[in-house]
């Protein structure tokens, strides 16, 4: 499962050169919300310095991506020639789909302090 901090800069790193079958591909993401059932594309690239090894992909959720609500989503990922398409049908092929935990950025809550005054009734020790 892949988890994503929401306002930060995150680093994803996956093995997608296994499963690609054209030269240097581009990578179209496809998020779909749990709940919602909102869908996001994004062609994110990949950033990685060995490319034959693994994959890595840096974004800023809230300015590259945005993917709200917080929560469970479901991602694909597609090999392509180029970075404008995002119709993941006129990509060559799918080659990942997974989950995805969306956090929220953390917040701080008010604390209350409530006094309260007991009284005992019955027999005295």
């Amino acid at each position: 499962m892949i988890v994503v901090n929401q306002g930060v800069e995150n680093t994803v790193d996956l093995t997608l050169s296994e499963k690609v079958t054209i030269d240097n591909p581009f990578f179209l993401f496809v998020f779909k919300n749990d709940l919602t059932k909102d869908y996001v594309r994004k062609v994110i690239a990949d950033q990685s310095d060995y490319k034959r090894r693994y994959n890595r992909f840096i974004f800023t959720e809230g300015t590259d991506i945005t993917l709200a609500p917080t929560g469970y989503w479901h991602y694909q990922i597609y090999e392509q020639d180029g970075l404008s398409n995002t119709d993941e049908t006129l990509s060559t092929g799918l080659v990942e789909e997974g989950k995805l935990d969306v956090i929220g950025t953390a917040t701080t809550h008010a604390k209350h302090s409530v006094t309260r005054t007991y009284k005992a009734y019955g027999k005295g020790a």
